[in-house]
């Protein structure tokens, strides 16, 4: 019997033949993986520019005239959805409205009756539809894509810790019109749940805050009135008599007795600028005499702790002339004004500060304090002082993107 040698068959044909039906087949998974990415990607692109484009219209309907608000604000948006991509090309802006927007309900409303928000709606749908790659060849149509953003008013709770010691006497008129163009900004501002307040700090404050933390809304005119009669501290005798003022200023009898027949008469005119003329403020030595902020800044925390809305935009604002004083007490008051603003800042609360002296003063410590997206003004012109809390006012973010 004859053994037939081992042939070797030629097979690459076949392999051949598989390549050519996989290899559209493999391309064609990818094309469709690619599809998949790109239209995950626009996705996000879409909300990203509804975001941008709903914060634009919101903060340019706040800041324009009341007649052309609505068509400055849709301008806007417009130009921010032009400007940025969704995918290859850009969305259509379909609408834009302001309405108001309930953070409980978490509810936006077009047909408010206030208006602290704007809703924006975008999309790419058909002939503005994605560029798709595979989706074409299958005889599927790219998906619709759409971006819908909230931008609403962010309730603020603000309290001034004010400085009203003997060395703010001459220009507690500057600061009282500083503060109520502060309130004045606020209530021709409005937003539903904003809440104002003020400490009035010597060495101390009051067991009570001068005006406790309260809505603007329904009380502006309560709140108007009280912070119109903002003054330094009332110098009385209550804890302070004329023998002690005799003690500490044994050279008084050479102030004219024809001004001033008492020792504390003399002092409270020339240290605090009133005799017993100003009850609706701190007694100036039943709270501590001298200068303490951080008992001020405590008592405005608390306010906020305990009366206002962790939610809500919080901040202190600072209206102080120097430094913690005085003699063996400034180390002390000086760490108790840091311990303040820290816990404020541990609690979320933006601290600002406004330095005023006449002098220049030293505003080295003050310029450490703020926390936060506060920040730090000085002046020694009491003029600026409205302007300087005009801008604090006006710079409180309100907007917040949902």
């Amino acid at each position: 019997m004859s053994v037939r040698p081992l042939t070797r068959t030629a097979r690459r044909g076949n392999y051949s033949l598989f390549m050519g039906v996989l290899v559209p087949v493999v391309f064609g998974f990818m094309a469709l993986g690619l599809d998949v990415s790109y239209v995950q990607l626009a996705n996000t692109q879409a909300q990203h520019v509804a975001d941008a484009a709903s914060h634009a219209a919101f903060v340019t309907y706040r800041s324009s005239p009341s007649g052309i608000a609505y068509e400055e604000a849709f301008a806007a948006a417009q130009f921010v959805v032009d400007s940025n991509p969704v995918g290859f090309g850009t969305a259509t802006l379909d609408h834009v409205y302001i309405g108001g927007w309930d953070p409980d309900l978490r509810v936006f409303d077009n047909d408010s009756e206030f208006e602290n928000a704007a809703r924006v709606e975008l999309s790419r749908v058909g002939g503005n539809s994605v560029e798709l790659f595979m989706a074409p060849v299958l005889r599927k149509s790219a998906p619709p894509l759409f971006g819908d953003a909230i931008t609403a008013g962010r309730t603020r709770e603000i309290m001034i810790a004010q400085d009203v010691t003997g060395s703010y006497a001459e220009d507690i008129g500057s600061a009282r019109d500083a503060n109520i163009a502060f309130l004045e900004y606020m209530i021709e501002n409005p937003y539903p749940g904003d809440m104002v307040g003020m400490t009035a700090f010597v060495g101390g404050v009051d067991v009570d805050a001068w005006d406790p933390l309260d809505f603007v809304e329904g009380s502006e005119a309560e709140t108007y009135a009280r912070w119109s009669t903002l003054d330094t501290c009332n110098c009385t005798t209550s804890t302070w008599e004329d023998d002690d003022c005799a003690a500490d200023y044994p050279d008084w009898r050479s102030v004219a007795k024809s001004e001033h027949g008492e020792c504390w008469e003399w002092y409270c005119d020339t240290f605090y600028g009133n005799i017993d003329e100003h009850p609706q403020m701190p007694d100036c030595f039943e709270v501590g005499a001298q200068t303490a902020p951080g008992p001020g800044i405590d008592q405005a925390v608390d306010q906020l702790l305990l009366v206002g809305n962790p939610a809500s935009f919080q901040a202190v604002i600072v209206n102080h002339d120097g430094l913690p004083c005085c003699a063996d007490d400034t180390a002390e008051r000086t760490a108790a004004t840091v311990a303040a603003v820290e816990r404020a800042w541990d609690n979320g609360i933006h601290v600002w500060v406004v330095g005023f002296n006449e002098d220049g003063g030293d505003f080295s410590f003050l310029s450490t304090l703020p926390r936060g997206q506060g920040k730090f003004y000085e002046t020694p012109d009491a003029t600026q002082l409205t302007d300087i809390m005009i801008e604090i006012a006006s710079s409180i973010p309100v907007t917040l993107v949902q």
